[in-house]
């Protein structure tokens, strides 16, 4: 088949023949508003978990091969000649490509097994080919259908060859194809069904192990914001409780460190620095630097800090604004080391952080 990738006994063979699935390069089931990057992770998750022992157990135990058939992106839609009806069975029994039979058949077929529920679904083709689809699914998306194949019995080749006298060219019967009984097929779609249960189990776990620790860096980030809100308090409130109980006229230093974090406030988008605002002042650099940390209560340097990534989380949360955008318009001049400065204050980087303000935000009392 065109578009596919097969193996030369892909249906049922011998126990001693490899015990590979194939893995079927085809259109499946869209699953509508599902994000096409959460459906590789997921078809990627599930390749996975999907050990080769386990492979080549189910070979050893039922003698045959299962399938898979991956889901296209959800943009696009499971074509006619990809569905699973299109097999290496049907193909190498009719000795063509797949049949009109199958083509009409095949849709149908997908939409029952879409819509059934957790047993799957079976039903024998007019080939005589018994099937068994079994949709795989993790978090409503719908990732392939897992699929197995074997035959109610072997035909001859003068059955096959009356099959497609009306057709074309006489069929091409496999001698090795092996027949399975109702019960043998029945048991080997329980075990298929166990199989893929098996690794969609443990790739939710993975998952749910991924969800725990982004939840936990969630935490952190809101008790380190909150134990920063609170440490703000502290610096700003002595001050203005002493300047409440002792009013009168602001002193010359106070005056200048006012000033200053007034020019800061309109200066942080700027590269900026104490020793220009010293220059500027007509001051002493260590001076001023000295009646800066004594003032405020934090060193130049850590206040201009504090100050850029305040204004860095008020502009992420406009999910338009790029983290390159909002580095350069709080005054770095490098997005890697935003990102770096981001990350030592917060403990999570400035795209997570966004997700994780917008999905749990601080309490309103937390708020300066």
């Amino acid at each position: 088949m065109r578009g596919r990738m097969t193996s030369t006994k892909a249906s049922s063979s011998s126990r001693g023949n490899s015990a590979r699935p194939t893995f079927i390069a085809s259109n499946a089931p869209s699953v509508p508003a599902q994000d096409p990057l959460l459906q590789i992770k997921y078809q990627e998750l599930f390749r996975t978990h999907l050990d080769q022992l386990l492979v080549e157990l189910f070979a050893e135990v039922t003698g045959l091969h299962f399938h898979v058939s991956w889901a296209p992106p959800p943009a696009r839609e499971w074509e006619p000649r990809s569905l699973p009806t299109g097999c290496s069975v049907c193909c190498q029994l009719t000795g063509g490509p797949q049949l009109t039979d199958c083509q009409s058949c095949g849709p149908r077929q997908l939409t029952r097994t879409l819509n059934a529920d957790g047993a799957g679904h079976r039903f024998t083709c007019r080939l005589g080919v018994r099937n068994y689809w079994f949709p795989i699914r993790i978090r409503g998306a719908t990732l392939g259908i897992a699929y197995l194949q074997a035959l109610n019995r072997v035909p001859n080749q003068a059955t096959a060859g009356k099959r497609r006298a009306r057709k074309g060219p006489p069929a091409v019967v496999r001698t090795d194809a092996r027949a399975l009984s109702r019960l043998k097929f029945a048991r080997a779609a329980k075990l298929l069904r166990l199989i893929v249960q098996h690794v969609l189990i443990a790739s939710l776990s993975d998952l749910r192990k991924a969800d725990l620790t982004r939840a936990r860096q969630a935490v952190l980030a809101l008790e380190k914001e909150q134990a920063r809100l609170h440490e703000i308090l502290k610096l700003h409130l002595p001050p203005m409780l002493q300047a409440h109980r002792h009013p009168g006229p602001a002193s010359h230093a106070d005056q200048i460190i006012r000033g200053l974090l007034e020019r800061i406030e309109l200066d942080y988008g700027k590269p900026i620095t104490l020793q220009r605002y010293a220059r500027e002042l007509g001051m002493n650099a260590a001076y001023l630097s000295a009646l800066f940390s004594h003032a405020v209560g934090v060193p130049f340097k850590t206040h201009l800090t504090e100050l850029r990534l305040e204004k860095a989380k008020a502009l992420l949360a406009d999910p338009a604004s790029t983290v390159a955008k909002v580095a350069s318009t709080v005054g770095y001049a490098s997005e890697n080391r935003f990102r770096i400065a981001f990350k030592n204050a917060t403990g999570l980087c400035p795209k997570l952080w966004r997700e994780t303000m917008q999905t749990h935000p601080p309490p309103a009392s937390q708020a300066l």
